[in-house]
């Protein structure tokens, strides 16, 4: 998937870390030498420059290519990355020295790393001035930091690690990627480093050695190293010799010390020479106009130089003095005759390369390369990985809007599972798209500040999942170590009330605008509730996200707030509502078959009720298009706003229906002992979330609240799109119940139903089963089970036992359980029960037999992983039901009930 990669900049003081963060950027950070000036900074962020060659440059429009971001010089684009200056490393930082875990925790929001490394042994391990120290260490020990950071914090729960992996059957991917997931790793990068070492021996039986291997191989797939041994120009970085990266290693140049064992040891195509203070040097020359010098280049031409070329005006440079001369000529000789560059650009890109950055230009017109009326082609440039697809590009620019398809150069339609290369399918346009770049992080955090939410002793951040397509979105993590005292100071999430985005909300919000007014007062069927009203409100939100600036800039709509903005923060919830036919299909014969189909049904009926109401509104181009395109369109639309609020609505008291609520709908779901906090009101009406009492949390540990302890798999799956293996709630199902067609009351008994189905629990102890109605379904006129109708105009049915009107359900179960012929209802209802739990169970194992059909592994691993929970619960269910049935014809009432069946009528 497309990402914004983070390089950072590693290096002990002193090693000219920061002087090369200056050379790779046109911001300064701030540069010293002694150590507590450099581990008191925050980590510097800034944008560097990777250099590559423009699309324009393809099609011979250079002179029109001028990027919304960077530059481009005659084909040569520099596209922005962001670079991070991790200060505080110095040898011990894991035991806290330096900025101990502050720099440790600052690493991990890196994708790769470029160690800078003194080349001149000038300065110890703690960047003090000194002589012949070897810069090899400098690898060997920031590794050893890292790791020993990592196989601490994973041997300190370790037990608790291998117990949890061996009661919820995890893979050793799932377990370590639940403990790897704060350092930014994804499921793949954990499974690589798993791959390459080929264990044999499961989780639960690694030793100490091995937890040591899986870290280094961890560390050496998250973690791509480019080392950029600097201070090349130095005299005691050269003194017997020299040496070029240029020549092959092993030859008979006689090569310095330092630079020479720092290439034996590592990868070649991982080291990179460099003088970060000649880059900065030469470019401050170019800058003032005495020198001709691009960024990179092996040469740096004077006013002499080019008139020695045949430029009779010297390029229009100005004279240099002798002593500037001087030191030019020696940057020269020392650095870009012997090494070819000052190999400052070399190391963006050899970072680049190792993480495999391909760069796509997104344009709205593929005809003519341009997004607007500008002229300006090929104005965005995004950076992706490899193996990224087409369809993976257009979700990053359009976000959550529908996408009808892709076109490449030449109007030719891309398919969506196309990979991007260099020079192949880089150039593209999606229809009916803005082209604008989903907002970043930073841009969330801005926006909470700027709505007066506030984050105390948390962070949000974007949170991988078990698998690299099962992306959390963004989570909250503890951005300090979190005890009670803390957080009865303060709560961790403070929401104002103004933000919650309920029906009244909306209503309030009407009274300013007089399109969405219209349309609520248009759909009185779905204005009758709560979710409907708020639907109507974020689908009014959507469409004005989807045409604004759908002719050239021009909106078709003022109406702008805190939600219109916030919506572009979220990300596509896949509930099974969402999911393709063949998806859905996967569900035939689990007990969500049914209940998916059904609201299915719902949403095309709220679609079709919505456009036959808008037939005169003109404002949006969905509701003037023709009938099916409309009816497409909207659907997909509504579709994925339903599963957004049923995944992200809460009940919150003082409040009639579910509403929704900025960032705390970010918090993710765990259930029991996982889920450390819990929300609430305050007295002003404000949203609040705590730790709950006698919790701790570590810093960069997520935090969690549960969903619904009590939800079963295929409810979480069906509102959530997610199973949480590891949850209680697993060991629940419920079956759907039908009347026999042959029972004369049939219509009545589903009538008075508020409720046709049972639930059924797994426990240590065995199978309990709950159900209301089945006592309604097991009963009769001859026990004593009747209906009546009351009222003309609206009729009533009621349910009466002997001639007692029930008030419900509820009573009538209490009356039976209280009957002195129960064991005989019981009976009769375990018969009845074990019936459908068989007729159930053939459904689940023969429902469906198309896995292999299904593309995306995520929604088949879901999809499997009910199947298989319903079919197990179901055979102990029917195992439980026959012990029993058999315990219950022991019965001394039973067995005469029994034999007065069958007792020949005399009369």
């Amino acid at each position: 998937m497309p990402w914004d990669p983070i390089i950072g900049l590693v290096g002990k003081p002193s090693s000219g870390k920061s002087s090369t963060l200056n050379s790779l950027t046109d911001s300064t950070s701030k540069v010293g030498k002694v150590l507590s000036v450099q581990i008191s900074q925050e980590p510097n962020r800034a944008v560097g420059y990777l250099q590559i060659s423009c699309a324009c440059a393809r099609h011979d429009l250079s002179e029109k290519c001028k990027p919304n971001q960077g530059s481009c010089i005659r084909g040569k684009r520099f596209v922005p990355l962001e670079l991070l200056d991790v200060a505080g490393l110095v040898p011990g930082a894991h035991e806290g020295k330096g900025l101990g875990n502050k720099f440790l925790d600052d690493l991990r929001h890196a994708d790769a790393l470029i160690h800078v490394v003194d080349a001149s042994g000038t300065t110890d391990a703690e960047g003090k001035s000194t002589r012949g120290y070897d810069p090899s260490q400098d690898i060997i020990w920031l590794k050893s930091e890292i790791q020993q950071w990592i196989k601490g914090n994973l041997v300190e729960k370790w037990g608790s690690i291998k117990r949890r992996h061996v009661a919820v059957k995890a893979t050793a991917v799932e377990t370590l990627q639940g403990q790897f997931s704060g350092y930014g790793s994804k499921a793949s990068v954990v499974a690589k480093c798993l791959d390459r070492l080929a264990l044999k021996e499961p989780l639960e039986a690694w030793t100490d050695d091995t937890v040591t291997k899986v870290v280094d191989s961890f560390i050496h797939e998250k973690f791509p190293t480019v080392v950029a041994v600097n201070k090349i120009d130095h005299t005691d970085a050269d003194k017997v010799g020299h040496f070029s990266l240029k020549k092959t290693v092993g030859t008979k140049t006689d090569p310095t010390k330092n630079i020479s064992k720092i290439v034996k040891m590592l990868d070649p195509n991982s080291v990179v020479l460099t003088s970060a203070m000649s880059e900065i040097f030469l470019r401050k020359l170019a800058k003032q106009n005495f020198i001709r010098y691009e960024e990179g280049a092996e040469y740096a031409d004077t006013r002499e130089d080019l008139i020695e070329l045949g430029e009779t005006d010297g390029g229009g440079l100005k004279e240099l003095d002798p002593k500037t001369k001087e030191q030019l000529e020696k940057v020269k000789d020392l650095v870009l005759y012997r090494h070819g560059s000052t190999g400052v650009v070399q190391v963006l890109s050899r970072a680049a390369s190792i993480l495999g950055l391909c760069p796509v230009f997104p344009v709205r017109n593929i005809s003519s390369f341009t997004n607007g009326t500008s002229g300006s082609v090929f104005p965005d440039c995004l950076l992706v990985k490899k193996n990224t697809t087409v369809a993976d590009v257009a979700r990053k620019v359009l976000g959550d809007a529908p996408l009808a398809y892709v076109e490449g150069v030449g109007g030719t339609r891309v398919s969506e599972d196309a990979i991007i290369e260099s020079g192949k399918n880089d150039s593209l346009s999606s229809v009916h798209s803005t082209m604008q770049p989903s907002p970043s992080l930073e841009t969330l955090t801005a926006w909470t500040k700027a709505n007066g939410i506030s984050l105390n002793y948390v962070k949000v951040i974007d949170v991988q999942g078990i698998s690299e397509t099962l992306s959390k979105g963004f989570g909250v993590v503890a951005d300090n170590d979190i005890g009670l005292d803390d957080t009865e100071a303060l709560p961790l999430i403070v929401v104002p009330q103004r933000l919650i985005l309920s029906a009244k909300f909306v209503l309030e919000h009407s009274s300013t605008n007089l399109h969405l007014r219209k349309l609520l007062k248009s759909t009185p069927k779905l204005t009758e509730t709560g979710r409907g009203t708020i639907l109507l409100y974020l689908l009014h939100l959507t469409l004005i996200a989807k045409y604004e600036d759908q002719e050239e800039g021009k909106e078709t709509s003022s109406f702008s707030g805190s939600w219109s903005q916030y919506l572009r923060f979220l990300r596509p919830t896949k509930t099974p509502s969402t999911w393709t036919a063949l998806e859905v299909a996967m569900l035939n014969g689990t007990s969500l078959e049914a209940a998916v189909q059904a609201k299915i049904n719902t949403l095309l009926a709220e679609v079709e009720y919505i456009l036959s109401v808008v037939t005169d509104f003109k404002w949006f181009p969905v509701f003037a298009a023709p009938r099916a395109t409309a009816f497409l369109d909207l659907y997909q639309i509504w579709v994925g706003l339903d599963a957004w609020y049923r995944s992200r609505a809460f009940q919150l008291p003082g409040y009639d229906d579910s509403v929704m609520v900025p960032i705390l709908d970010m918090v993710n779901h765990e259930e029991g002992e996982g889920s450390l906090a819990q929300y609430d009101l305050a007295e002003n009406g404000d949203v609040l979330l705590r730790l709950k009492p006698d919790k701790k949390l570590k810093r960069g540990e997520e935090i969690y609240i549960s969903y619904g302890d009590h939800k079963g798999a295929a409810e979480m799956l069906f509102s959530y799109g997610f199973i949480d293996t590891s949850a209680t709630c697993t060991n629940e199902l419920t079956l759907e119940l039908k009347v026999p067609d042959d029972d004369p009351l049939k219509s009545a008994k589903e009538h008075v139903a508020e409720s046709t189905t049972a639930k059924i629990t797994f426990t240590e102890t065995g199978v309990r089963w709950e159900s209301e109605f089945l006592w309604l379904i097991c009963t009769n006129q001859e026990d004593g089970l009747g209906f009546r109708v009351f009222g003309d105009e609206t009729p009533t049915l009621k349910i009466y036992w002997n001639d007692e009107e029930m008030a419900g359900l509820p009573q009538f179960g209490q009356l039976i359980r209280a009957n002195d012929r129960f064991p005989i209802y019981k009976l009769r209802a375990i018969c009845l029960l074990q019936e459908q739990v068989r007729m159930q169970k053939n459904k689940t194992t023969h429902g469906y037999t198309g896995s292999e059909k299904i593309e995306n592994p995520v929604i088949l691993k879901q999809c499997l992983a009910l199947r298989k929970f319903e079919s197990d619960l179901l055979d102990m269910t029917d195992s439980h039901l026959e012990r029993q049935k058999l315990e219950l014809l022991q019965s001394s009432i039973v067995q005469d009930y029994l034999q007065s069946m069958e007792a020949p009528d005399l009369t």
